[in-house]
Order: structure tokens, then sequence, then C-alpha cells
């Protein structure tokens, strides 16, 4: 899971599976704790298997 600044006002949360080279990623205007929890609730919703 990594986060990067795209810019001004906009990150970019990205997760990837290091077998499947599944990923998940979601844009948010700031990076925060609410936003964290709330991408890796993404996540684990969008995965085809559990983690």
């Amino acid at each position: 899971m990594d986060t990067c600044k795209i810019g001004p006002g906009l990150y970019q949360y990205t997760s990837v599976d290091d077998c499947t080279r599944y990923r998940v990623l979601r844009l948010y205007s700031c990076r925060t704790a609410v936003n964290s929890l709330d991408f890796i609730d993404c996540v684990i919703e969008e995965m085809p298997f559990p983690i």
C-alpha cells in the first residue's frame, strides 16, 4: 500500500497484490487517518480473494 501526492489537494492511494498484480486505486483530497481506513475497507471489499 502506498500514497502519492499527484497534484494540489489530490492524493492517490494504491494497493497492489504481489502475486496476482491485482490493484486497487482511490483518489482523496487529503491524506488523513480516516481516508486511510476508508481505503483499507475498499481494498478488503474489492480484492477477489480474502486478505
